[in-house]
């Protein structure tokens, strides 16, 4: 047999697609400088994406994004907590000031509903250059990285997730979770 042949393009189609990419992309510098300024202006903090872009535009609705970025010495961690709303799966995933995912095949950058260590329904994530010990809490390796970002994923949540508590504190300062 032969392989099927795929249909001929339609350019009056094919222009109309175009143009709508277009005015999507032409978007996308405001959209990246909005998110990028919100990080760099209040670092260590997380926030709903939503309420810095005027709306996650390249997300199903049903998804929510909580964001923010890292500001950190070799010595600092960034301790993150919250409670979990009920939701089909969660994430939470370093990535570089460009939102390139970190190291994640050799490096300890992500957890899931599966892999976190969750007291109840509430998580800590210790964000670090080094790994404190599993009783700080679920280390993110920050890869040494002065400045990168964090995201939360939520699919279908039950209710809107609340944003999770943060601060800084020094690696030698750190206790373990209560």
């Amino acid at each position: 047999g032969s392989a099927p042949t795929a249909a001929p393009i339609d350019p009056l189609r094919f222009g109309k697609q175009l143009s709508k990419a277009s005015v999507v992309i032409t978007h996308l510098p405001r959209i990246w400088s909005a998110a990028a300024a919100a990080d760099a202006e209040s670092p260590n903090q997380l926030r709903h994406w939503t309420e810095m872009s005027g709306g996650a535009v390249f997300t199903e609705p049903a998804i929510h994004y909580v964001r923010g970025g890292w500001q950190l010495g070799l010595d600092e961690a960034l301790l993150i907590e919250g409670e979990l709303v009920g939701c089909r799966y969660w994430n939470i995933l370093a990535y570089s000031r460009f939102l390139n995912s970190l190291d994640y095949r050799h490096r300890r950058v992500s957890y899931t509903g599966a892999t976190a260590s969750l007291d109840g329904s509430r998580y800590r994530f210790v964000v670090s250059a080094t790994d404190p010990g599993p009783a700080a809490g679920d280390w993110i390796d920050s890869e040494g990285r002065a400045f990168g970002i964090i995201v939360m994923r939520f699919l279908q949540p039950e209710d809107r997730p609340p944003v999770p508590s943060t601060r800084v504190v020094r690696l030698a300062d750190l206790a373990p979770r209560s």
